[in-house]
């Protein structure tokens, strides 16, 4: 599709099947009545260009069967209503600000060889997150604004208990 090709629209739910490859850049953003996106069949998810869903009004994601997915982009989940998130990918790497402003308390995180960029997780309300995989980067200030303990002993055990898991 065209970027920023449902740009605007009143759209409140959008269902993917499994031909789908990449989002381009903006293709739902500002959409606040899009509440629902279902992911459940898009196996050949590689991409999720910048700005997606940015200022959406998406409440849940799941992208645990899109286990080809390599990129999340900058603002993809922008300031959107987010509260529950599960993430599958190889080598993926998650952009700066993907999912900034949201109001997510559960993130689950699945894959190897995770990126993590600067801001990605910030000023949300995470409660709850589960890392079932190998993160090797984290960006600056990544779950900042959270409800989490301090962010640098968060990112020490963290990084700890992979080691631990790792050997």
């Amino acid at each position: 599709g065209s970027d920023g090709a449902f740009y605007n629209n009143k759209l409140e739910k959008v269902v993917f099947g499994s031909g789908i490859e990449t989002i381009t850049y903006g293709a739902f953003s500002s959409n606040p009545t899009l509440t629902s996106v279902d992911f459940s069949r898009s196996v050949n998810l590689k991409s999720i260009a910048g700005s997606v869903f940015y200022e959406s009004g998406l409440t849940e994601l799941d992208l645990s069967n899109s286990k080809n997915l390599s990129s999340i982009g900058e603002n993809a989940f922008y300031n959107s209503a987010l509260t529950n998130v599960k993430l599958n990918g190889t080598n993926l790497t998650i952009g700066q600000n993907a999912f900034i402003g949201n109001d997510i308390t559960s993130l689950s995180i699945d894959g190897s060889n995770i990126k993590i960029g600067t801001s990605a997780f910030a000023s949300n309300v995470i409660e709850e997150l589960e890392l079932k995989g190998t993160i090797i980067q984290t960006g600056k200030d990544a779950f900042k604004n959270n409800q989490l303990e301090d962010e640098d002993a968060f990112i020490m055990k963290v990084i700890f208990l992979l080691i631990i898991i790792a050997d």
